[in-house]
């Protein structure tokens, strides 16, 4: 299956789970722990619970921002080796068909394990300084992945 479909099929179980409170999807599609990146901090999730409040913040955000749904379009997406893909994409907090907020550039990297594709990681263009996050604010531009291993070397 081409990357680009593999990387497409989470986005829409993502928005599935998202738009009507899935939980159990919502936690199907990620490894545990995995990494989440927004442009000043990294985190880790490492439990379930952690997840769905991941889920839950992102409700309320939909809510604040007068959105009925979130609706992530990928943008590309390759294979880096046979069991890991990396794409891009960007999300939109949606109400009526119209986007109700500027759209937030996002990469993910999936891996292939025994149960199929998974999120290992989330790179979002966020200014968020605690996590889960208390309130939204989207930047400029996706961090790169050479500035997070930076980051990570140094934190280290």
């Amino acid at each position: 299956m081409p990357a680009f479909r593999v990387y497409n099929d989470i986005l829409n179980k993502m928005d599935h789970a998202i738009n009507l409170r899935d939980a159990d999807l919502w936690c199907e599609i990620v490894e545990f722990p995995h990494k989440v990146h927004t442009e000043k901090k990294d985190f880790y999730v490492t439990t379930r619970e952690q997840h769905i409040a991941v889920m839950d913040g992102l409700r309320e955000t939909l809510v604040q921002f007068g959105a009925e749904r979130i609706q992530r379009v990928v943008e590309c997406a390759e294979f880096l080796t046979e069991n890991k893909i990396r794409g891009h994409h960007v999300a939109y907090m949606m109400a009526d068909g119209v986007a109700q907020a500027d759209p937030i550039a996002s990469r993910l990297i999936l891996e292939r394990g025994e149960t199929g594709w998974k999120i290992a990681e989330v790179t979002n263009a966020l200014e968020i300084g605690t996590w889960p996050f208390d309130a939204l604010q989207i930047a400029d531009g996706l961090v790169s992945e050479t500035a997070i291993e930076r980051r990570q070397q140094i934190a280290s």
